[in-house]
């Protein structure tokens, strides 16, 4: 199960390593016939499919040396890349992979061996999605009109700076309403986006866990899925959450979230700052998603007129659009389409922040935000 975990193509990766342990069991002799599962479509490379298939179909049909699937199907070869140091201009040869050649070749050889469910088949089983935005209103006496400090002028830092000005105001809030849903029973996550919001809302659930605040049963567990915790281990605490039946509590960083997990059993989706992605956010609701399970609530937390909240009134009607679509490949067509649309509106609110303020704007320090700091 979750085959996709083998997808790594670098020999020597853990991927790899968890390839050879699986392969180790599964010979001809011992294991005749080998069904391989994954609900995680495998779209990013074509390289990223070798793992898997020299498991599945042994050696002898696809090769079992990565570096022949990589060229016959991947376009994969040795390239030359680029880079300025300090005044000069270097180079550096590469193994690139990233490619595809044969593609019908290809397909045609999988088509024996490769059975799938499309999107609209299994679209009337998934469970409703609903989505709110929550403004959470600041008072005049916190009012900050800091402004960020410009170090830097690239897109990522100032959506960095804008992004985090409002988890102080936000943060106690969606905490508030987390804990009281795991009071009734429900398992919930809370997504952030930088590190340092995480590391001052776990200091929040903590505060309160300890005083008691809220009535939580005897099988209540908090979790933590973050990137400062290996890959494996944040699999492990998403498959704990998943195994757990009573209420529960996870934060999380949407960016280190593995990919292809379930966090089945979650029933609200709590976002206490904005991601500059629209597919983390769509992919990150995706995690709780699955036939059959109870439907869910995504709550977006923002102070009215700041950046978050101009972010989640672009993105909310996005995320609704991509519900709507029921054929594959219009899904990932329009999710490019809506991405590229994304950005472009995130450039238009970053263009009118550069000559206003707006209210509330503190960074987690409670400070002028240094562009710099991400």
């Amino acid at each position: 199960d979750e085959a996709h975990l083998l997808k790594g193509w670098k020999k020597g990766s853990s991927q790899w390593n968890r390839a050879d342990l699986v392969a180790m069991f599964t010979k001809p002799a011992q294991c005749p016939i080998l069904y391989l599962l994954s609900g995680t479509p495998m779209t990013n490379q074509v390289a990223d499919y070798h793992n898997q298939l020299r498991v599945s179909a042994g050696g002898a049909v696809f090769g079992d040396k990565p570096w022949d699937f990589q060229v016959r199907y991947c376009d994969a070869g040795k390239k030359l890349k680029s880079f300025k140091k300090g005044r000069e201009t270097m180079s550096v040869e590469y193994w690139d992979a990233t490619g595809k050649s044969n593609v019908q070749e290809l397909k045609r050889r999988l088509s024996c061996m490769l059975w799938g469910r499309k999107r609209r088949e299994v679209s009337s089983e998934m469970p409703l999605i609903t989505r709110q935005l929550m403004t959470v209103d600041i008072g005049d006496d916190k009012k900050s009109t800091a402004t960020p400090r410009k170090k830097k002028e690239d897109v990522a830092s100032k959506v960095a700076a804008y992004a985090r000005q409002n988890i102080k105001t936000v943060g106690p809030r969606g905490v508030q309403e987390a804990l009281r849903s795991c009071e009734l029973g429900h398992q919930v996550v809370l997504f952030t986006r930088y590190h340092n919001s995480r590391e001052y809302i776990d200091k929040l659930v903590r505060q309160a866990i300890s005083k008691r605040t809220y009535k939580l049963a005897s099988d209540f567990r908090y979790f933590q899925i973050h990137g400062g915790i290996s890959s494996d281990t944040r699999v492990g605490l998403c498959r704990s959450v998943s195994s757990h039946e009573g209420p529960c509590l996870v934060l999380a960083n949407m960016d280190a979230m593995p990919g292809g997990v379930s966090l089945r059993g979650v029933t609200e989706n709590h976002y206490l700052e904005p991601h500059d992605k629209l597919h983390a956010v769509f992919q990150s609701e995706a995690r709780a998603a699955e036939e059959g399970a109870e439907p869910i609530t995504s709550i977006f937390y923002a102070v009215p007129g700041s950046y978050s909240m101009q972010c989640y009134e672009r993105l909310l009607p996005k995320l609704q659009t991509m519900d709507e679509v029921t054929n594959d490949q219009d899904a990932r067509d329009l999710m490019n389409q809506l991405q590229q649309d994304y950005e472009k509106d995130i450039d238009d609110i970053l263009a009118g922040f550069l000559t206003a303020v707006a209210p509330g704007m503190q960074d987690i320090d409670g400070e002028g935000v240094d562009i710099s700091s991400e």
